[in-house]
């Protein structure tokens, strides 16, 4: 990785810059490391990364604040993605949704969302658009992992 003049992480191979800003990149580098991009799409960018601490793998979705679509207030305005995930960590979480570690907002730019990565998870998405439609079974065990099917 490169670290560009605006101290954010460039992926050799792409155009695509995880930017920090002064007030986020200390708090942010002192316990994260940042790794290569995984994906881009419409909501932002993800990249692989590190948590210093003790080494979990970890998702780093950075989001632009033109990219948000809707906005609730914690203490102040947040996309509600974070307000959501921040609510079901506190209460538990759900085994079908990836857990939201640590957010930081990057001030009048966008938020950095630092997100477990699970090993060999893939997106809902991309799972759909390589295997086709879902057979009914399949889709209650996305939406009830915990059940049991027959």
């Amino acid at each position: 990785l490169l670290l560009n003049l605006t101290g954010g992480c460039k992926h050799p191979c792409t155009d695509v810059t995880l930017v920090f800003w002064p007030s986020v990149k200390e708090p942010f580098l002192s316990q994260y490391r940042c790794g290569p991009l995984l994906g881009s799409g419409g909501f932002g960018s993800v990249f692989s990364g590190q948590r210093l601490s003790d080494g979990l793998q970890v998702a780093i979705k950075q989001i632009a604040v033109d990219r948000v679509q809707k906005w609730t207030r914690l203490v102040n305005p947040v996309p509600m993605e974070i307000a959501l995930l921040q609510q079901l960590s506190e209460d538990g979480g759900h085994p079908g949704v990836i857990r939201m570690l640590d957010w930081f907002e990057v001030e009048g730019r966008g938020f950095l969302l630092v997100m477990e990565r699970p090993p060999h998870c893939q997106d809902l998405f991309d799972f759909i658009t390589e295997r086709g439609a879902l057979s009914e079974s399949l889709a209650l065990r996305f939406a009830l992992p915990s059940a049991t099917f027959e």
